[in-house]
């Protein structure tokens, strides 16, 4: 193909480019996968007449990729014959040939051109008409399992079921979006599929479409793609079987691809360069994840000089881990990521950088002090010196008591509820004795406030919490406790303060992020550290083996230069991750697979 997009492509990355027909590109972390999906569409620009669509799982991703096709690089294309002058539009030569977006926003593109009214659900509101067929159809399910079967349900072309378990959840959801006129994103490309293969929608007017993040297809997206090769669009595919993570969407991952390439006929190649990852953490990677089988088989090499580190730490509980986390960021300084399996595990580590003067970034999920139990532990030391009654009613609700006992207790004076409980506190429960206890113990910890012994006050807080909340947010209010307790002032002062930290957690700019290891799927950072590695929690057991192997897969390769990976031993047996990555047992530096030539090639 004609035009100067190829230069300064390794010799992997130009044969991409360079495939006719339709193609599937396998880009593994690093391999510039958005660099080469932008030379290939623009050398099928420079190839002949026709618009190109560039199809992206989100709306970042799907700009990106535009911006690079755009790029001033790019600006060499040749236009077409039968195209008019880049000049006489007074813009860039490709512009009005290329169209960038999300699955979702493309077919509303199409339902809108075939003249479709459209009206979209936000997700709150899809969560509340959840809920709502939920109640109508008398399914006894929590509110995320309903979720669940009814994107389970939109995942497929088939016909929802009449009967089985979900049916009547399922058409009782339908007919309330049919009742309100409205739309969820999942009906969009359903719709546009559904139409296109009836023939009552037309497909988009483009000769070529390149599909980014492929492995995350599912049936929908991908009859959506089949339904525009029908109809004489070349397809490209560019995507990752080995990091295929989101299985619980019903994506269609190492399957999906292969059948692409078996039904449609298409040329398969692979990027065989990894410009991220050091070769001392691509080495333990790679050897992971060719403990799956249902992939496909990739020579990677890494591009990167030897000199990277990686480290296994073992701690005897989950808190001595995070603090011998926190002790490592302030002895080695520099761009870290603290990564896990559930957003809960992060709490721990964002608590103790705090104090430690460490500013952190919460990368997607809630911080924190955003939980509801910390955010009543909050207000519950707020009531302490501003005299107030909201925390002393969140704490209780906390400790079980219904909303009705709540507020016949909200309109009595605390000095009533400790002396003489009303009679929606029957006696001796532990509603009534988590009533009359807190009642009791405010007046105390107001006084001690005012003489300066802050530090009592929340010792006795948290004995109340140990003796009167259970569970998860007894957990969760412990640790704000014990949060606090680290700083130093009065109780306003260690409350603002550490909201201040909270605040500064938003910033983009922190040196440290924490993030789940889905969330960080796309990222990369110099140094990586992967909490909690145990059985049960990486791999998950209620998860696929082969799906949590690529998301520690993927985790691993975050990193560019250094990775460390640490359990707790009173929480579980460490990850069969680690023997099958090389890793555990070996302090030793790990020894570099051989590095690839240098000679031209860049990453993303």
């Amino acid at each position: 193909m004609p035009g100067d997009s190829r230069a300064g492509l390794d010799p992997s990355q130009d044969q991409a480019v360079r495939l006719s027909g339709h193609a599937l590109l396998i880009a593994g972390p690093g391999a510039g996968k958005t660099r080469t999906l932008a030379a290939r569409a623009s050398a099928l620009l420079a190839s002949g007449p026709g618009d190109l669509a560039a199809v992206a799982f989100t709306r970042d991703a799907a700009r990106e990729i535009r911006s690079r096709i755009l790029a001033p690089g790019a600006r060499a294309i040749r236009t077409p014959p039968g195209h008019p002058s880049p000049r006489a539009r007074n813009q860039h030569p490709t512009a009005s040939r290329v169209v960038a977006g999300t699955f979702h926003s493309l077919a509303l593109r199409q339902l809108k051109a075939a003249g479709y009214r459209i009206r979209l659900l936000d997700e709150a509101a899809r969560i509340h008409y959840v809920a709502r067929a939920r109640d109508l159809s008398g399914e006894d399910l929590p509110l995320e399992d309903a979720v669940r079967i009814i994107d389970a349900f939109k995942a497929t072309l088939s016909a929802p079921p009449t009967v089985g378990a979900g049916a009547a959840l399922f058409a009782a959801y339908q007919k309330l979006l049919a009742r309100e006129g409205t739309s969820d994103f999942q009906d969009l490309v359903l719709r546009a599929a559904s139409g296109m293969i009836a023939g009552d929608i037309a497909p988009l007017a483009v000769c070529w479409m390149l599909v980014d993040e492929a492995q995350d297809l599912d049936e929908v997206q991908y009859a959506w793609l089949r339904a525009h090769c029908s109809a004489g669009t070349q397809i490209t595919l560019v995507g990752d079987d080995d990091q295929s993570i989101y299985g619980w969407r019903h994506a269609l991952g190492f399957h999906g691809l292969a059948r692409f390439a078996q039904e449609l006929g298409a040329t398969r190649t692979v990027l065989t360069r990894n410009y991220r990852c050091a070769p001392e953490v691509l080495k333990p990677a790679l050897s992971l994840i060719q403990h799956n089988t249902a992939r496909f088989d990739k020579p990677i090499q890494p591009t990167r000089p030897a000199g990277g580190g990686v480290r296994v730490i073992p701690a005897t509980q989950r808190i001595n881990e995070a603090e011998v986390l926190v002790r490592h960021l302030l002895a080695q300084p520099g761009e870290w990521a603290i990564l896990a399996r559930t957003n809960r595990l992060l709490d721990l580590p964002e608590l103790l950088c705090g104090p430690a003067g460490i500013e952190v970034h919460r990368l997607g999920g809630k911080s924190f002090w955003e939980r509801p139990a910390a955010s009543a532990l909050c207000d519950a030391v707020r009531s302490v010196y501003e005299h107030s009654r909201v925390g002393v009613d969140r704490l209780l609700a906390l400790a079980g008591i219904p909303h009705s006992a709540l507020e016949v207790l909200r309109h009595l004076p605390i000095e009533k509820i400790a002396k003489d409980p009303p009679d929606v506190l029957p006696p001796n429960t532990p509603h009534r004795r988590a009533a009359v206890s807190l009642a009791s113990l405010l007046p105390q910890w107001r006084e001690l406030e005012h003489r300066g012994r802050s530090g009592l006050v929340l010792a006795a807080l948290s004995h109340w919490i140990e003796n009167h909340l259970a569970g998860f947010n007894a957990d969760i209010a412990r640790q704000a406790c014990m949060a606090l307790a680290k700083r130093k002032g009065p109780l306003r002062t260690r409350i603002a303060t550490a909201r201040a930290t909270d605040a500064a957690k938003r910033s983009p700019m922190s040196a440290v992020t924490l993030a789940t290891l889905h969330a960080a799927k796309g990222l990369e950072w110099d140094c990586v550290w992967i909490l909690a590695c145990e059985e049960g929690v990486i791999p998950h057991i209620e998860s696929p083996l082969d799906e949590e192997r690529r998301l520690f897969y993927v985790g691993m390769t975050r990193a560019r230069r250094r990775l460390v990976c640490s359990f707790a031993l009173n929480d579980g047996v460490r990850s069969r991750f680690l023997e099958e990555s090389g890793l555990f047992g070996a302090r030793a530096p790990v020894t570099a697979p051989a590095r690839a030539g240098s000679i031209g090639g860049s990453a993303t």
